[in-house]
């Protein structure tokens, strides 16, 4: 286009160009025509007013830039010199006034950021009366300095300038640069927007540089890590918005995280310190993990900000683990650890079924840990101000919990598979107590903490406050804490009492003198030093004192083994029946036969053996692995008083405990299997006490192939 103008009109080529630059505040295009060299400029106003030779001229025109630039207009000078070599002589032709207004909302999102401690300064090229003008329509402080100011500062002037000073004019790319620097060397982030190609350097240089997407240099754009596309300004608001509330929501979900862990960690630790099972089995745990990942993983990432993300105090990179997150976690888990934990021990020692009470466990456990994320979501909001279904995800994943809970507890088939149990009206209404109340604390601790906020008291009221609310804590979790220490207090320390035995038994007849038992077979048993029967046995006078509890137990024998092992058993006890049906060869193939332990007995409503049973079960032991195509199911009995239900999973309990003592004795695992009969099969009337602890009975049940 430019060359089809130039042939049209017989327009020269020019001879000389200078175009902006550093020091350089004018465009002069010069030509050589016929031997005069005549030049057009272009640029400040003031740099070609002040080469204006007739004063008269000269202040009528600062008079007219002077007004203009009060506006907010920009004003562009064009002139002509006599000789482009010399610019000290030049005619000025124009002044081109340019409107170029603040967009709509530039001024509240600088207040915006401002109330996010994100400061603001503006660095222009323009006149200082013009960047002054602006600088006040946005609300940023007018008085502006100039490039040649900087130019006079040193480092430290400049640093102590950077401190009060929001407006900068006449700055040259170098100095946007010098500028960009002196902030980052304070320790602050920086973000530089800009659309020149002399913006690129202070683009490069800043921490986030940002390019406008529409007016913007090719060379800004590539220079920036961030593009606005539409220019808008009130994006850069926005966009630090969405930045913060990720970085809310990450620290959040992770301290929900660390929570989270904390709880299982202590609900783990006291039954350890206790000696008694844990409160979940390892299909539990493995369903804990998958369950609580997701939840975390879902909840926390799609939660909306917090209505004050813009007005807290800017994140710094600083460490996660500080003293407030160790409060929250202690605040948020502390109350569920020991409501679980409570839980579980009150059910373990009231019913004496295992699987009850870690199934009772496990299901508030699962509505515990959603209870917790949904309010962890938000930290200053409650969860009625929020709306318990505000966050989808965490609603589906509470009816989720409430629909699996039921499932495992109610269905026969996943009662099997994940080693659950039925809970009775009574421990729902128990499990979802501890589950709602034990998290709820959180919203007290909200309640204490925003009343705290909206006083905006000192620093030193603050850590005030927070020692109240460590103080109520620590008070709750020692009652909670005393409460189940004095409560089974004697379920820990002391001797374990039994109901008394009304049964008359004649005394056994003393062994016999002539045959004093010769030492244990040399067979190498594995032993279990901590297991439940061990610890029992710790409290009775001694094995010995069981031989005495058998009826017509009045003479003992030596019998020999397959394998050569020799064994000193009962003349009318289990052991020796057991072996004389295995050495029976007329005997039923493929039929079970049941024999009573006569040695192993339980208490009412009991799962741990009254009198140690490890001398017999050893010798059932030995007997077994003589017999290695002996299979055996251990069956548990009750009476039939109390809840059908119930009386099977008591008596599956205790047949558990007689399973996990021949296995830790070397039989192997898939030859015994434990089930609960509860009162179905009965060898004596229950009308009685005598018929009812006669009915409390573990049999075992064997086959060979």
């Amino acid at each position: 286009m430019r060359s089809v103008v130039e042939d049209s009109f017989d327009v020269p080529k020019p001879a000389s160009f200078s175009g902006f630059g550093e020091n350089k505040p004018l465009r002069i295009i010069g030509y050589d025509i016929g031997g005069e060299r005549p030049g057009y400029a272009a640029g400040r106003a003031e740099s070609l007013i002040e080469s204006i030779a007739d004063s008269s001229q000269k202040e009528r025109l600062r008079h007219a830039l002077a007004v203009k630039v009060r506006e907010g207009k920009r004003v562009v000078a064009y002139g002509r010199l006599q000789d482009f070599d010399n610019p000290n002589e030049v005619e000025v032709l124009a002044l081109a006034v340019l409107s170029d207004p603040v967009r709509p909302g530039v001024a509240r999102t600088i207040r915006d950021l401002e109330a996010a401690e994100v400061e603001t300064i503006m660095v222009t090229g323009d006149h200082p009366a013009t960047a002054a003008t602006i600088a006040r329509e946005i609300g940023l402080d007018p008085q502006a300095l100039t490039g040649a100011d900087l130019d006079d500062m040193n480092e430290s002037e400049l640093k102590s300038t950077l401190e009060k000073t929001r407006a900068f004019a006449r700055i040259s790319s170098a100095q946007k640069l010098r500028l960009v620097r002196a902030v980052r060397q304070e320790g602050e982030i920086v973000a530089v927007i800009g659309d020149g190609i002399n913006d690129a350097p202070a683009l490069k240089a800043a921490d986030v540089g940002i390019a406008m997407g529409e007016i913007g240099a090719d060379l800004a754009k590539e220079t920036a890590d961030l593009v606005l596309a539409d220019d808008n300004y009130a994006h850069i608001a926005d966009a630090i918005g969405v930045a913060r509330s990720a970085l809310d929501n990450f620290r959040k979900g992770l301290t929900y995280y660390l929570t989270a862990k904390g709880v299982l960690l202590t609900i783990f630790l006291v039954p350890l310190a206790i000696g008694v099972p844990f409160p979940f089995a390892p299909i539990h745990i493995i369903l804990t993990e998958l369950l609580m990942d997701l939840a975390s993983s879902t909840i926390f990432v799609t939660e909306a900000a917090e209505p004050d993300v813009m007005k807290k105090k800017a994140p710094r990179l600083e460490g996660f683990l500080r003293r407030q997150l160790v409060y929250r976690i202690f605040r948020n888990g502390a109350p569920l650890a020991v409501g679980i934990s409570a839980l579980y021990l009150w059910i373990y020692f009231r019913t004496g079924d295992l699987a009850l009470a870690q199934t009772a466990a496990f299901v508030t456990w699962l509505l515990g840990h959603i209870c917790l994320a949904l309010n962890m979501k938000q930290e200053k909001l409650s969860l009625f101000e929020q709306g318990l279904f505000s966050n989808r995800f965490g609603t589906f994943w509470l009816i989720g919990m409430i629909i699996f809970s039921v499932a495992i507890t109610s269905a026969p088939a996943l009662n099997q598979y994940l080693q659950t149990a039925a809970l009775g009206p009574e421990l729902w209404i128990a499990v979802v107590a501890v589950a709602i109340f034990s998290t709820f604390w959180i919203e007290v601790a909200k309640a204490v903490e925003g009343e705290q906020s909206a006083r905006d008291q000192l620093h030193l009221s603050v850590r005030s406050r927070t020692g109240v609310a460590w103080s109520l804590m620590a008070g709750l979790l020692l009652i909670s804490i005393g409460a189940v220490v004095i409560g089974y207090a004697p379920k820990f320390f002391g001797t374990q009492e039994t109901e008394p035995n009304t049964i008359t038994k004649p005394a056994p007849a003393p062994m016999q003198q002539t045959m004093p038992a010769p030492p244990p077979a040399a067979l190498t048993i594995p032993k279990e030093p901590d297991s439940t029967i061990e610890r029992q046995a710790e409290r009775v006078s001694g094995e010995r004192e069981a031989k005495k509890t058998g009826e017509a137990l009045d003479a003992y024998a030596r019998i020999s083994l397959p394998n050569g092992v020799e064994l000193d058993v009962p003349r009318a006890g289990l052991e020796a029946k057991l072996l004389a049906f295995l050495e029976n060869e007329r005997k039923p193939a493929a039929k079970i036969t049941w024999f009573d332990f006569d040695r192993v007995a339980f208490g009412k409503g009991e799962t741990v053996p009254q009198t140690s049973p490890r001398e017999q079960l050893q010798n059932v032991a030995r007997i077994l692995s003589a017999y290695p195509k002996v299979k055996a199911i251990i069956g548990g009995h009750t009476d039939n008083l109390g809840n059908a239900i119930a009386n099977k999973r008591l008596s599956k309990a205790r047949a558990e405990i007689v399973f996990r003592e021949l296995t830790q004795m070397g039989i192997a695992p898939s030859r015994l299997e434990a089930k609960g009969y509860g009162g179905d099969r009965p060898i004596a009337a229950n009308n009685t006490e005598e018929g009812r602890a006669k009915n409390r009975r573990i049999s075992l049940g064997v086959i060979q192939e």
